[in-house]
């Protein structure tokens, strides 16, 4: 009974071709396009089938070339990445409670973050392209949307996985998604302020409570007519009143109480203050350490405004894609 869950099947794209399929390359135009993606990441895949699959939407016609749409690879690349990051936020941040390492686990794998990468790389060229070849009736506007963007984004990490192993998916975030988490602590760029809100909350709960408080809205009044109706919104944690807050709905109300109160009681949530501190001690000792780290903030552009300051991680500040290529094999070099 157990060899049924111990003999796991090979993935659909690798049975026919074992070892590598890349001998298809000169026969098919659509392949021959994704090498020049591989060029630009740095990274030559074995089964660029694989690759191809990432790049297919749904729903495709029936070919022999993708077998599937990247449905399924949409599900792994899910995990893996939330793996991945969870790995390095527990390692790189020791110091730091579980309600912010799952902050910013969110911030980094969210669908605006993806979305931004996904356009970085230009993937959209290469989606437009399987579309075309494939003939893939879906609309593009759909397509370019955060959620497909996102999905689209989730299936190349399992594609990259499935090719290259585990030890890839770390080099490829260390070259395009870490460095993004400077900006996301120092600018308190999370999902949202009732997110935010209910983690500052739990970072100040009893260890042995497990029922810790959180949050709660209550709708005070609405204020209006029925056509310009407005919601009064207070938020209260441990039967205090933190905050009111005003909005066209319910739920827009609850989210300005939110903000009021992470604003007006910062002194009350340290999670606000901390995390900034040890993010400079960490930044700090990682440069010392990491030349890669260095490099990679000496090519970041200046703004040119009275401040001069840098502008937030963006693979579009560097030069060429050749700077984002020879990051992801230098990472590729470094222990996780």
């Amino acid at each position: 009974m157990t060899n049924i869950w111990n003999n796991l099947q090979q993935y659909p794209l690798k049975v026919q071709y074992p070892n590598s399929d890349r001998h298809l390359i000169e026969q098919v135009p659509l392949l021959q396009k994704l090498t020049t993606f591989e060029q630009d990441i740095g990274v030559e895949f074995r089964h660029i089938r694989m690759l191809a699959q990432a790049f297919c939407t749904r729903p495709i016609p029936q070919n022999d070339l993708t077998i599937e749409d990247n449905e399924r690879l949409e599900f792994l690349g899910d995990t893996v990445l939330n793996f991945v990051v969870s790995d390095y936020l527990y390692r790189h941040f020791p110091e730091h409670h579980e309600g912010h390492l799952s902050l910013l686990r969110s911030c980094t794998v969210s669908n605006p973050t993806q979305a931004v990468i996904y356009d970085e790389l230009g993937m959209q060229t290469y989606v437009d392209y399987v579309r075309e070849q494939l003939r893939i009736t879906t609309p593009k506007l759909i397509e370019k949307s955060l959620k497909a963007k996102a999905d689209v984004f989730e299936a190349f990490i399992a594609a990259l996985f499935i090719d290259q192993g585990l030890e890839s998916i770390y080099a490829f975030c260390r070259a395009t998604i870490f460095p993004r988490l400077q900006d996301f602590i120092s600018t308190q760029h999370w999902n949202d302020p009732k997110s935010n809100l209910q983690h500052c909350c739990l970072a100040l709960r009893d260890p042995n409570d497990r029922n810790p408080p959180l949050p709660e809205y209550k709708v005070l009044k609405s204020i209006g007519s029925s056509n310009n109706v407005q919601y009064k919104v207070s938020v209260f944690f441990r039967k205090q009143r933190l905050a009111i807050g005003i909005g066209r709905s319910i739920h827009d109300a609850a989210m300005a109480a939110a903000k009021n109160a992470l604003e007006q009681h910062a002194q009350m949530f340290p999670l606000l203050h901390y995390q900034k501190s040890v993010l400079s001690t960490t930044i700090t000792n990682n440069n010392n350490n990491n030349n890669n780290v260095n490099n990679y903030n000496s090519k970041r552009k200046n703004n040119s405004n009275e401040n001069n300051r840098q502008q937030p991680f963006s693979l579009r500040n560097m030069k060429t894609r050749n700077e984002v290529s020879a990051m992801i094999i230098t990472s590729a070099k470094m222990k996780h």
